[in-house]
């Protein structure tokens, strides 16, 4: 009877002792329950304490507490802080029941511009759209202007006015506007540092960052931006906002003024204000002088830098990424030599092979499809990095230093592929995904999914025949960019067996088509089977089904 009482108690009294506690008291035996009901009723009291201290406040729904992260700059100053709300356990479930329920029916209305938060797109789709499309426009000499604007607090100035028009245009009913409406008013919160708490306060706009509802409000809040652009391109990651106009004479200059001035409008009539301090334009050419302009937003003057960093990566004017190669190999050394201080001590290899893998391998590959650089000196710059981890870890397992064996022994005998050779997987699946419906990402299946159909007019070699189209590149550097290498490398492949279906079959069974095909092949088929001779080998490891992004990962960090 007293642990029946207790479980009743439990369910009544919510948050974190609502059903896994709950359980776990059914599964205890009569020893363990004295104790676990001693220490549940403790949290009980502690609980109805808590609740009585703010009984003056009962009423407010839902109430929530935000920590403040720092995003970046002098830690002393309170705007440098962006505040994450910690909601309770109920509002938890009910924004994760209501975003189940909205999210299939709103996204095909949501612009195809926005990648953030949306099944099937993420950083990469965005940051493989800019590099897809400045690549091409840098391979006919033209130039790029690109816009980087910042809204200020984005997610905290939402109007819940606005917001709920936004949503009665996307197709909500009367009955829906009315829940949104009861579940964005009376809202109140507290700040929590440390171990001290601020007075409650009412917050009468706005969407919570760290919730499911916040970023699916947000994106239906700035659904309708790209209606107002006069020319150009945009693309959006939540409230990171990048408009791209081709320059081709000075003229064209105006119609990047003419969307920057509309945005400002828009702003404005949404109550969304742009934070002019953190906008940038970044002009993508490789002419010595390049049409420069100067825009304005709001009569004020945007910053014009040459070095930008966008969602993680770090670009430059020329599209070839050094900077952020160069970056890259200098945190990485910085977290290797964290990792190898720490794991000094440690008996066990595996635990070293871990924090490798999570700390500096992650970095080192972290949106890797869109920078992976094709010049060697680049290319041995990152792997100097895993050379380093390999001779460190060879020493902790047989007792001595690697001084004269090669790198690729050493990535034989320990088991691990070149970073290169994973650069070029990533950039594989990442292809192979738009293929197959995987990933939804329309600016580049255009790209991707040309095939190729030889003109019964010409005539080819057996040899010269391949599956996909490749874009037409004029220069070395549009050649090596993302997309058409991936289909260089997957035309190779397809010409090793004819009978490999790339679209269907899974890895395992791809892999083992291209060793049945190295008795066998002979000519310039050997030539190609020698090319992708690295990528087999790593085929050999991956699962038979082709994964998310996530399952990746997980597959990466396993070798």
């Amino acid at each position: 009877m007293e642990r029946r009482q207790l479980i009743c108690n439990a369910e009544i009294s919510g948050g974190d002792l609502s059903l896994h506690n709950v359980v776990s008291a059914m599964l205890l035996g009569e020893r363990q329950w004295k104790a676990v009901a001693s220490f549940c009723e403790i949290v009980i009291k502690k609980k109805e304490e808590a609740e009585r201290v703010r009984e003056d406040d009962v009423n407010a729904h839902p109430l929530r507490h935000s920590r403040d992260i720092l995003k970046a700059g002098d830690k002393s100053r309170a705007e440098n802080y962006r505040p994450i709300a910690i909601l309770s356990s109920f509002a938890k479930v009910f924004e994760s029941v209501l975003h189940s329920k909205f999210y299939t029916l709103v996204d095909p209305y949501l612009n195809d511009a926005q990648h953030g938060f949306r099944k099937g797109r993420s950083v990469n789709t965005n940051l493989l759209s800019l590099v897809n499309h400045v690549s091409d426009k840098l391979d006919k000499g033209c130039q790029v202007d690109v816009a980087y604007l910042d809204f200020r607090k984005a997610f905290d100035q939402v109007d819940n006015d606005i917001l709920l028009e936004k949503l009665s245009a996307v197709g909500f009913d009367p009955s829906l506007l009315q829940l949104f409406a009861s579940y964005l008013k009376d809202r109140k919160q507290f700040v929590r540092l440390g171990c001290f708490d601020s007075d409650l306060y009412p917050t009468r706009s706005g969407v919570s960052q760290g919730s499911l509802l916040g970023p699916f409000l947000f994106t239906i809040m700035v659904n309708d931006l790209s209606t107002c652009l006069v020319s150009g391109k945009l693309l959006l990651y939540a409230d990171d906002i990048k408009v791209m106009v081709d320059i081709k004479t000075p003229s064209d200059c105006q119609d990047m003024q003419h969307n920057l001035d509309a945005i400002y409008r828009w702003s404005v009539k949404n109550r969304l204000s742009l934070n002019v301090a953190k906008c940038h334009v970044m002009s993508f050419t490789r002419a010595r002088l390049g049409i420069l302009s100067n825009y304005l937003i709001d009569c004020k003057s945007i910053s014009r830098t040459h070095s930008m960093k966008d969602l993680g990566v770090l670009f430059d004017p020329g599209l070839t990424f050094h900077d952020h190669i160069r970056s890259l190999v200098a945190e990485g050394f910085k977290r290797l030599g964290f990792v190898t201080r720490n794991c000094k001590d440690f008996k066990h290899v595996g635990v070293f092979k871990v924090l490798y893998s999570a700390l500096v391998r992650s970095k080192l590959e972290a949106s890797s499809c869109v920078w992976s650089p094709y010049e060697t000196t680049y290319m041995l710059m990152l792997e100097k990095v895993q050379k380093c981890f390999l001779r460190t870890l060879f020493k902790k397992m047989y007792g001595y230093y690697p001084f004269m064996y090669p790198t690729a022994y050493l990535q034989g005998a320990l088991g691990y592929n070149a970073l290169a050779t994973r650069r070029l997987f990533d950039q594989l699946v990442t292809v192979l995904r738009i293929l197959r419906g995987r990933l939804d990402c329309p600016e580049l299946v255009g790209e991707a999914c040309r095939l190729f159909v030889p003109d019964g007019r010409a005539r080819f070699r057996a040899d010269r025949l391949r599956l996909f189209a490749v874009p037409p590149a004029r220069t070395v550097s549009r050649r090596n960019s993302p997309v058409c290498r991936a289909l260089h490398t997957l035309n190779k492949l397809a010409a090793v067996q004819h009978s490999c279906d790339l679209f269907a079959d899974g890895w395992t069974h791809i892999s083992h088509q291209v060793d049945a095909g190295r008795g066998t092949s002979t000519g310039k088929a050997q030539t190609e089977l020698a090319m992708a001779e690295d990528l087999d080998g790593f085929l050999n490891h991956w699962p038979d089904e082709t994964p998310n992004r996530e399952g990746n990962q997980g597959a990466f960090a396993q070798q």
